[in-house]
């Protein structure tokens, strides 16, 4: 099935591709420092120190 495609096709689909993943990291990426920076002010901890003394 892939051998019938265009060279321009196959590049096209593995741009695409990539450009699906990185978005899907970028966003549990993004979700992941939303929820610790929502539990370290639930804890009084302001983020920069946490990070800080964890180094």
């Amino acid at each position: 099935m892939l051998n019938r495609l265009k060279i321009g096709t196959k590049i096209g689909a593995s741009f695409a591709l990539g450009l699906a993943m990185l978005t899907a990291i970028g966003l549990v990426s993004y979700r992941s420092i939303n929820e610790l920076i929502t539990s370290s002010s639930k804890e009084n901890i302001p983020l920069k120190y946490f990070v800080r003394f964890n180094r």
